[in-house]
This record gives C-alpha cells, sequence and structure tokens, in this order.
C-alpha cells in the first residue's frame, strides 16, 4: 500500500492562455502498413493510427508484409527496424523498389543497434525511439504522408 500526502492549496487553478484544444494529426484515409513482430506493440500502434483516420494493414514479419504489399498499395510503412527474418530496413527497400511513392516511418527499441547512415539511405523518411508516445507516433506517420510523392 502507498499513500501519497499533497500539499493542499486554497487557489484556484490558472487558466491555459490558450484552452482550445490542438487539432488532433489525422491520417484523413490514407493507408499504412504496419510491420511490428510484437503483437501487443503491434495492436497498440494499430489502434493509435486507426483512430487518427488510418487505413491499416498489419503485418508480424517483413515477409507477411510483403505478402500483403502484392495486392495492395500503401502510403506509409511503419516498422521496426528490427526484427526476427527480415528486418526493417530490407524491407523498407522492398516495399520502395515496389512502390516508390511509400514513405517510411522506422520504429526500434533498441537505438544503439540502428545504423543512421542506413537510415538516411531513405529520403524523407523518420525515425522513432521506442517507446514513443501516440502523439508523436501520429505526428511523424501524418507528417511523412503529406510529403510531396516521388
Amino acid at each position: 500500500t502507498f499513500h501519497v500526502h499533497l500539499p493542499g492549496t486554497d487557489e484556484p487553478v490558472p487558466a491555459d492562455a490558450d484552452s482550445t484544444p490542438a487539432a488532433e494529426p489525422s491520417g484523413s484515409g490514407s493507408r499504412a502498413l504496419l510491420c511490428e513482430d510484437d503483437a501487443a506493440v503491434r495492436r497498440v500502434t494499430a489502434a493509435i493510427l486507426r483512430q487518427a483516420n488510418f487505413e491499416v494493414a498489419e503485418a508480424g514479419s517483413g515477409e507477411e508484409a510483403l505478402e500483403w504489399l502484392s495486392a495492395n498499395s500503401v502510403d506509409v510503412l511503419v516498422t521496426d527496424v528490427l526484427m526476427t527474418g527480415m528486418n526493417g530496413l530490407e524491407l523498407a527497400r522492398q516495399v520502395q523498389a515496389r512502390q516508390p511513392a511509400a514513405r517510411i516511418v522506422f520504429i526500434s527499441g533498441y537505438t544503439s543497434e540502428v545504423d543512421a547512415e542506413e537510415l538516411a539511405a531513405f529520403p524523407g523518411s523518420c525515425f522513432l525511439a521506442k517507446p514513443v508516445n501516440a502523439a508523436r507516433l501520429l505526428a511523424e506517420v501524418v507528417a511523412a504522408c503529406e510529403e510531396p510523392r516521388g
């Protein structure tokens, strides 16, 4: 059992200067292919993207993602970098070879093992370190979708 004792106050809570909530980023129907080998992380990430109006296809491996991609197009690939089997960098290479206009958002919890030079080979891509909060994830994925296509 924990007991937390905080000092009380009679002062009113200051009102924010701008109490209007900021507009939530929106995928407005953009198609995202989410490739994440951790099922729990994949479910949460997919739910975040869907709540922002992305059409989300989920894959648990690079091979599964490529199988889905053989019959579908994608606006943005959101992929873990380090996965069993095909890693996210190889998946991104194959996605861009098939669909050059696709944007890439890389995510990894192992930042020390991610090669920045390899990531730089994907113009217009971005990298997010896990854990990433929903607002940052959405901001980056929406920004990727809004970039001019190649």
